[in-house]
């Protein structure tokens, strides 16, 4: 992966972020393992303003879902809105 590649991809995140509602100031839960992918995700929650609130994934269900209401997300994706 080049910088471009990446840069592409955060762009998408960002736009398909605001498509679904989001707005600077959203929390955003992302139930993602550590990869390249969180990292385009997470530039494409900064350039989009939103936090990123990542989600512990070595939790049991119970206690990923206690992660969500705890940081009240009203959007929670796995990678899906990354593609167009």
């Amino acid at each position: 992966m080049v910088f471009f590649e990446l840069d592409e991809m955060a762009t998408r995140v960002a736009r398909n972020l605001r498509l679904i509602g989001a707005t600077p100031g959203t929390r955003v839960a992302i139930y993602l393992e550590n990869s390249w992918q969180m990292v385009a995700i997470l530039f494409g929650c900064w350039r989009a303003g939103v936090v990123a609130c990542p989600l512990n994934t070595r939790l049991p269900r119970p206690g990923v879902m206690e992660q969500v209401r705890h940081i009240a997300a009203p959007f929670s994706r796995r990678a899906s809105f990354t593609a167009d």
